[in-house]
């Protein structure tokens, strides 16, 4: 079996495609990513980050 690598549009670490990873509008999100996005607030410094990496994955075809 071949291992299939992509990596994460938000932070671009490499996840294994048959890990538990999030794929929205052909992009991935990997697991960590996600876990933090969902606990995140509007205060939280990290909050703009996350934001504009999620723009990324609604307007670019190939971000």
């Amino acid at each position: 079996m071949v291992n299939i690598f992509l990596h994460c549009i938000l932070c671009r670490e490499l996840a294994l495609e048959t890990e538990q990873a999030l794929r929205v509008n052909g992009h991935c999100i990997c697991s960590g990513c996600e876990a933090r996005i969902v606990g995140l607030r509007a205060e939280d410094p990290e909050y703009d980050y996350y934001k504009n990496g999620l723009k990324k994955v609604w307007w670019c075809a190939k971000a």
